[in-house]
């Protein structure tokens, strides 16, 4: 969209930005019931595609590329650094357990078939 009202890669960065801390801060602050039923990320979703497809922002910017190769790898250390490796592990035993049945399965039965 050529005639988006914001084009500069600064300008998309501040609006993202701006979009997500508004939507945490009001999850935090404000109590609402809404929160209850529709998690804060899905408004941080959907957000910058409906300001893309009204023209607000532009749907192609440098910017863009530059979040995915830098900020994402970050971004997703952080959520990781929270995670309970041991937890995670004894919930994942199970599944873990059934890939390794369905696997030996496909290699067992394939050469049969």
């Amino acid at each position: 969209m050529e005639n988006a009202l914001i084009t500069h890669s600064t300008g998309i960065l501040f609006i993202l930005a701006a979009n997500a801390a508004l939507w945490f801060f009001l999850e935090k602050r404000t109590g609402w019931k809404l929160f209850n039923y529709v998690p804060p990320l899905l408004f941080i979703y959907v957000l910058p595609v409906i300001f893309s497809n009204t023209g607000l922002i532009t749907p192609k910017a440098p910017v863009y590329g530059w979040m995915g190769e830098s900020l994402l790898p970050f971004f997703l250390i952080l959520l990781l650094l929270d995670v309970n490796v041991r937890s995670t592990g004894k919930v994942m035993e199970r599944g873990v357990f059934v890939m390794r049945i369905g696997t030996a399965g496909v290699v067992i039965g394939a050469p049969i078939a």
